[in-house]
């Protein structure tokens, strides 16, 4: 789909805007502690922190043979907004989901 002329690409962000506040990352217990105190159900946060992977697999795309319609479908809806959220704004905004088959 071509883009409109005059269309805007990205929100400006003012130079004078402060910075976001680094988050640090909570521990795997704390998290679990937050989720409860949040009030979400015990049953539902044990099976989600159960089955959330955290830490370094090891395992890059390089390591996945074929596949290279898939591998770059996910780079562009997963890992490109992430490292560039500028360029997925307004009409580009990233994709809400991916299914996996």
């Amino acid at each position: 789909v071509p883009i409109p002329p005059n269309t805007p690409s990205t929100v400006p962000i003012p130079p004078n805007a402060p910075a976001a506040p680094p988050i640090a990352p909570l521990s795997h217990e704390a998290c679990h502690q937050e989720l409860l105190q949040r009030g979400h159900c015990p049953s539902v946060v044990a099976c989600v922190m159960r089955d959330v992977v955290r830490g370094d697999l090891g395992v890059t795309f390089a390591d996945i043979a074929s596949l290279g319609p898939a591998k770059r479908l996910l780079h562009e809806a997963v890992i490109l907004p992430v490292l560039m959220p500028e360029l997925f704004t307004g009409i580009r905004t990233p994709w809400k989901g991916v299914l996996l088959f």
